[in-house]
């Protein structure tokens, strides 16, 4: 969480907002922000897990969410979706790279990187 929060500046370059949801409660994601400090997002509990299973991240049989990472367009499409086990962490200059990448109207080669030419 405090890494997406200190590059809110990168998400918004692209118009892009981020939201960030899990299966704990209200209580919880007040613990975390009282240890972390305040996050400048949305932090929405889905402790139903409603949400965790309508993307497909919940393991049904213990009950949690694994790491979901979502790029959603204006008209509600995932256009980007992966899934990360519990201990391992995201990269979120990937995720900015793939939130670039989306934004082109050409298809972006391999490794490509902003700046970069298009095919």
């Amino acid at each position: 969480m405090p890494e997406f929060n200190r590059r809110l500046s990168d998400f918004e370059k692209y118009n892009a907002k981020v939201i960030g949801i899990n299966p704990d409660s209200v209580y919880t994601h007040r613990a975390w922000l009282e240890k972390i400090g305040q996050i400048d997002y949305p932090l929405v509990s889905d402790y139903t897990k409603a949400l965790s299973r309508s993307f497909g991240i919940l393991d049904e049989e213990t009950g949690v969410a694994y790491r979901g990472t979502f790029i959603i367009d204006p008209e509600q499409k995932v256009r980007y979706a992966s899934e990360n086990d519990l201990n391992v962490g995201r990269n979120i200059n990937e995720i900015i790279r793939l939130l670039a990448a989306l934004t082109k109207e050409k298809a972006c080669p391999v490794n490509w990187e902003e700046g970069q030419a298009t095919l």
